[in-house]
């Protein structure tokens, strides 16, 4: 993820919370995890965003059968302070590439 504006903007900030939304069977958002950190101090905003790259979890049942139209409407939503303390969001519109599929599963 790479910050667009000018650096100087996230340079003081204390607050950033990332939540992932899926849209549920009615096409309601619904959130399926979130990960908030604050401080006294400055947070290093892109160092704390490198950990958005990768997640691991089991897969519940209802997962391992989507497929990825299923995910369609999934999207990340970030806020997060600047440097004058003003409350930020954007949202961030997520896609399925490709499917890496385990040689072992049966369809």
């Amino acid at each position: 993820m790479t910050y667009l504006r000018d650096p100087a903007e996230i340079e003081h900030s204390d607050y950033i919370k990332y939540t992932f939304y899926e849209l549920d069977a009615n096409h309601q958002p619904r959130s399926v995890g979130s990960v908030r950190g604050t401080s006294n101090w400055n947070l290093n905003l892109p160092d704390y965003t490198k950990q958005l790259g990768y997640g691991t979890s089991k897969l519940f049942e209802k997962e391992k059968k989507m497929t990825p139209e299923d995910f369609a409407g999934s999207y990340l939503e970030i806020e997060w302070t600047n440097h004058r303390g003003e409350l930020n969001k954007d949202i961030i519109h997520l896609e399925i590439y490709e499917v890496i599929q385990n040689p072992n599963t049966k369809h």
